[in-house]
């Protein structure tokens, strides 16, 4: 059984974040408006069950595991930019006062989807942000 997610809002609302992002022009804001986080409920609907305790939203645990990959972070690390770092909470959608999923159940959810579903998600996470114009297919190449 799983939470259906997304901003649950804080006591002063997300109106705050998405300002403060907003005007910074924050890479986490710009991916927000740009894709679509909500198709990871279809393909994770298999691996819940409608029945026992609610499960971590699996868009939010997908955020996490997108974020470590954008930023090359560990599930700790990862754990402890999202409790202080107001960009990735609101990136995520908990309010301010939720603590995000611990380091075992984000290990937990990438083993329930294996190396073929990440392959599934992050593809389509790069076709919605390619058909945007976010992403380009022109190769760009830096000497250090």
């Amino acid at each position: 059984m799983t939470n259906k997610g997304g901003a649950n809002g804080s006591f002063f609302g997300n109106h705050i974040y998405e300002n403060l992002l907003a005007r910074r022009s924050h890479l986490q804001y710009e991916l927000s408006q740009v894709v679509d986080f909500s198709f990871v409920r279809n393909i994770c609907r298999d691996f819940y069950v409608d029945w026992g305790r609610y499960a971590w939203d699996p868009v939010l645990m997908f955020k996490m595991v997108f974020l470590q990959f954008l930023y090359d972070l560990s599930d700790r690390e990862v754990k402890e930019q999202i409790t202080f770092n107001m960009a990735f909470k609101w990136f995520l959608g908990p309010s301010a006062e939720e603590f995000p999923p611990d380091h075992t159940t984000l290990c937990r959810f990438r083993q329930r989807l294996g190396a073929d579903g990440f392959r599934t998600f992050f593809n389509a996470v790069v076709e919605q942000a390619r058909s945007q114009g976010f992403v380009s297919d022109r190769l760009h190449i830096l000497d250090v």
